[in-house]
Order: C-alpha cells, then sequence, then structure tokens
C-alpha cells in the first residue's frame, strides 16, 4: 500500500451512548419545571420579596475547609457576595460548572435529599420522642434559627421567624411543610458551591441537634417533676428515706432489707445531710442515671416509677399490703408457650416488668422492654419485634398504655407481624410478652388473642406473697450475669 489517508474511524455506539449520558447529567434541565424550587428562581423569588419585603439569609457558618483541595474553593466563594434571598432574582446565573448554580441532574437530588434528611430532624428537634407532625412549627423555627443567628430576645426571635414564615408559607397555615421548606433552604443554598453547600449543611444540621438537645433536657425535667410531686407521698416538699425505698422495692421486686440499702447509698451519694432529696437533688439524680438513655429507654424509666409509685399511693389508701407476682407465676405460662405463641399479661394491680426481666436472667436470655405510647413508639417495637425477637432469639416485652388512642391497631400489627411468615423461621428461644393496662382480655383484637395464652394480673392473691417473700431469699445464679434492669 502507498501513503493513501486511512479512512475515519467511527466510535463504537455504546461509546456515543455514555457520552450522551455524560453530557446530560452535568448539563442543566433543558426544560424547565415551574414547580422545581430553583429552576423559575426570577419568579418565585420575585413573589417573595413582594410578600416579605428584604429577607435575611442564614448567616454563613465558619469557615473551615474540609482538606486541601477545597481551600481555593472555599476562598472563591467568601470573596463571591453571600446569597441572599432578596437578591437571588437579579444575581446573574453561574456557569455550568460543579461549583456554579446549574447544577447536574445527580448534584441537585443529592441537595434535595439533603435537605429532605434536615427537614426530617428539624420536625422532630421540639419532641425527639414522637415522630414528626410532617410541619415545622414556628416555635421549632424559633428554636433554631435564635440559636444560629444568637438572638437573645423574644421579640427578635420572633419577628426572625415570623419573616421567614411570611416569605415562605405560601398557604398561610403558620408553618412549613416539606415542599416550602425545600423552597426556603433552596434560596439560602442555590448559589453555594458543593463544598460550602456541605460545609453549611454540616453546621446548621449540627445546630438543628443541638436544640434537640434542649428540648429533650426540657421534656425530661417535665417528667420528673412531675414524677417528684407524685412521690412525695406526704407533701412534705421532699422524697425521704422510707418513701425511696418503698419504690425501689416495689422496681426492684427484693426485699425491704435490699430496698433499705439501696436507699441508704442512694441518700449518701446526693442527699445534702438533710436525710431526704429535694426536687433539685431528685432531678439531679434521675437526670445523671437518664443520661445515656435513649428517648424511649427513658420513657420505659418513667412509665414503670409511676406504677409503682402510683402502688404506694394504692396501698397507702387502701390500707392493704404489698402483694406482688411471683417469679412462678410467670415461669409455670412460660413453660406453655412457644416461639409463636404470644404471652398476654393485662390487668391493672400488678406491673410484672422485673419479674419477666428476672426469668430471662434465670434463662440466661436477654429481654428488651419496650413501652408504646405514640407511633415513634410502635415503630421501634415493631422493628424490634421484628429484628431482635423472631430474627435473633431475644425476649420483647411490651407495655401498651390503655390510654394510647392506636392500642387496637397496634396490637392488631403486633397479631400480624406474628402471623406473617411460617412459624418454622422462628427463633427457638423468641418469647413476646404483652402487658395492656386493661381488665378486659376480650377486649383485645382477636389476632393477638388467637393462640395467645392470656395472664390476668387482677388475680394476685395475698397467699402469693409468701411464695414472693421466699423466692427473694434465694437469688438465681445468673441474676449476677443476668440482664435484669435493677434501679439502684
Amino acid at each position: 500500500g502507498g501513503d493513501a489517508a486511512l479512512p475515519a474511524t467511527r466510535s463504537p455506539p455504546q461509546f456515543a451512548a455514555l457520552s450522551a449520558l455524560h453530557d446530560a447529567l452535568r448539563s442543566p434541565d433543558p426544560d424547565p419545571d415551574p414547580d422545581d424550587p430553583e429552576e423559575p428562581a426570577q419568579a418565585w423569588d420575585g413573589e417573595h420579596r413582594t410578600r416579605a419585603g428584604v429577607l435575611a439569609p442564614i448567616r454563613n457558618p465558619p469557615r473551615v475547609p474540609a482538606s486541601d483541595a477545597d481551600e481555593d474553593t472555599l476562598r472563591a466563594a467568601d470573596a463571591a457576595p453571600p446569597a441572599d434571598v432578596s437578591t437571588a432574582a437579579e444575581a446573574p446565573q453561574a456557569p455550568m460548572q460543579p461549583g456554579g448554580r446549574a447544577f447536574g441532574i445527580l448534584e441537585k437530588e443529592r441537595r434535595r435529599t439533603d435537605i429532605a434528611r434536615l427537614f426530617a430532624m428539624w420536625d422532630t428537634c421540639s419532641d425527639v420522642s414522637r415522630e414528626g407532625s410532617g410541619y415545622i412549627e414556628q416555635a421549632e423555627l424559633e428554636d433554631v434559627l435564635a440559636r444560629w443567628h444568637g438572638w437573645t430576645g423574644k421579640k427578635e426571635r420572633a419577628d426572625g421567624a415570623g419573616e421567614v414564615l411570611l416569605g415562605f408559607d405560601l398557604n398561610a397555615d403558620g408553618r412549613l411543610d416539606a415542599a416550602e421548606f425545600e423552597r426556603f433552604m433552596w434560596g439560602q443554598t442555590a448559589a453555594k458551591p458543593i463544598a460550602a453547600f456541605d460545609h453549611f449543611m454540616r453546621f446548621l444540621m449540627q445546630t438543628v441537634s443541638a436544640a434537640a438537645d434542649v428540648s429533650e433536657a426540657a421534656r425530661r425535667e417535665e417528667g420528673l417533676t412531675a414524677l417528684f410531686r407524685k412521690w412525695d407521698v406526704d407533701g412534705s416538699g421532699a422524697v425521704d428515706a422510707e418513701e425511696l425505698c418503698e419504690v425501689i422495692v416495689r422496681y426492684n421486686e427484693c426485699s425491704r432489707l435490699e430496698g433499705n440499702a439501696a436507699a441508704a447509698v442512694v441518700m449518701d451519694g446526693w442527699d445534702d445531710g438533710s436525710g431526704a432529696l429535694d426536687s433539685g437533688e431528685f432531678l439531679a439524680l434521675f437526670v445523671a442515671k437518664a443520661e445515656r438513655m435513649a428517648p424511649e429507654v427513658f420513657d420505659y424509666l418513667l412509665y414503670r416509677l409511676g406504677r409503682c409509685v402510683d402502688d404506694l399511693l394504692y396501698e397507702r389508701a387502701r390500707r392493704v399490703g404489698f402483694q406482688p407476682l411471683a417469679v412462678s407465676d410467670l415461669e409455670a405460662v412460660w413453660r406453655q408457650s412457644t416461639s409463636s405463641t404470644p404471652l398476654v399479661l393485662y390487668g391493672e394491680a400488678v406491673d410484672p416488668a422485673m419479674h419477666v426481666e428476672r426469668l430471662a436472667a434465670e434463662r440466661r436470655t436477654t429481654v428488651r422492654s419496650l413501652l408504646v405510647t405514640n407511633t415513634k413508639h410502635e415503630a421501634i417495637a415493631l422493628d424490634a419485634l421484628s429484628k431482635w425477637g423472631l430474627g435473633r432469639g431475644h425476649w420483647i416485652y411490651i407495655v401498651v398504655d390503655r390510654a394510647y388512642g392506636r392500642l387496637d391497631a397496634f396490637l392488631r400489627a403486633v397479631g400480624t407481624a406474628l402471623r406473617r411468615g411460617p412459624t418454622y423461621l422462628f427463633h427457638r428461644h423468641f418469647r413476646l410478652w404483652v402487658m395492656v393496662n386493661t381488665p378486659g382480655y376480650y377486649a383485645l383484637p382477636q389476632i393477638l388473642r388467637h393462640g395467645a395464652i392470656p395472664v390476668p394480673l387482677d388475680s394476685v392473691r395475698a397467699d402469693r406473697a409468701v411464695r414472693y417473700e421466699a423466692e427473694q431469699r434465694i437469688d438465681p445464679p445468673a441474676l449476677a450475669a443476668g440482664t435484669a434492669k435493677l434501679l439502684f
């Protein structure tokens, strides 16, 4: 052959397709969507400015680069004018690059995901023990924005949150739903480069988390204050050693000698020498004890303490003796049960929680105790039933407050979970204990009662106390390394 030019080579079809996909991901959306918060910036920003006047943006957090590679990006972001919702409409469109205003589809979706996660956190910051309402209320806006901006005055907090609502609460219901919140956040972050956006969101999530911690601390203090008032049986303004011992005996299901010893240790560590715990000492004691507890674990502790105090008040009002349930009573029904047979404890006279834990400790089995008073507790309990109970053989002890409005629906969900799969897949050590504070068994859903073993707690008789006291003199060997959770 000669020096004839070679024919031009053509790229394989799959390379051309990949190139087209790459260009689509890095290019802005060719067909603007009027409902997309970042596409029609001029239209909705202008509307908000007309309604709200000049809206101060969320102040930027400290500029700390995530790595050396981010240093130039952050410097460029600092040199640019701040992203102000009031000037977003007049700002020129940024070039089509990762750090500009026009992002590819993947980056836009990533930001939307981060904003949705922030919304879920912010929605529950006023009460982390419950599921969010699906809206960010004005009080939740005030808590977070005041911490972010450093607002201290009540009027300043209300005006700042009110200005945000005036600009972005499109249906004027006094709160932000998910779509309104996304528009608000996009107005604050649309002009930020990728590194600056991530830095901004990280600090804002930390601020929301700090506000949630403050709200949770206030919620716990309120619950403990109500418990203190009820625990102060004689109205002296303090919980004395005798009142403390009475509740410890009921909570730990122990002898009075052991209760006195535990009360003495508590008094020695937290009392100022007066022989009683005032409200401040009482709160300090239980705040320290519950410091590392998750919200649902703290709620269960508070519930059990309340039941023990109620038993003490009932005993003193009726002048009847303490009639506890014996471990052998539960052991007898446990021997009749299988992993697919729920044990339904119902009644109001006795709280059997400690005996369930002691029985599990004797069998060297882990028991997970859960209180259900709201929909978030429901989800936690059903998840534990599936993950830790059916899957790993733990005992699941669920207490359902009879005042809970979704009592029937939740018990149906529990019964359905037990009937959903073949029983041969259940872990053989698994047991489900359901405690319902109601005197009637047949009022419970049939899907839960089917095949269940009922345990009527209101039939506790005085002659069981003798057997109970005998059991307390001999601690099972497994209890030393067992799972029974003592109060003190």
